[in-house]
């Protein structure tokens, strides 16, 4: 594998992205490992990420980039409201959008 780091930057505004970031982030770690358990947990941290970037923030980016070494760091980044009580937030059942508030808690 090549030493350099590859970086995506990949635009969430609707489930049709989320679904394309979904697909461009395991194909990007599928270079690096054919572990199935990984690649459904990165999926799953994925779809979650840019979920809630479309139903909290409207839109938002996920930046990903794959170090040498073969590690993938996903960042969600948005310029929503934000969380006004942060301690609610993190706490059990919690939820802002009519959910199940299983998410930060």
């Amino acid at each position: 594998m090549n030493d350099q780091p590859c970086s995506l930057v990949l635009p969430v505004s609707t489930s049709v992205h989320v679904d394309a970031a979904r697909r461009a982030l395991v194909r990007l770690a599928g270079t690096v490992t054919a572990d199935e358990t990984l690649l459904g947990r990165l999926t799953i941290v994925t779809q979650e990420l840019g979920y809630n970037l479309v139903r909290h923030a409207g839109h938002g980016e996920l930046l990903a980039t794959l170090g040498g070494e073969g590690v993938l760091d996903v960042l969600a980044v948005d310029r929503g409201p934000g969380m006004h009580d942060v301690a609610r937030c993190l706490s059990d059942h919690y939820s802002t959008a009519a959910t199940l508030g299983a998410g930060l808690g």
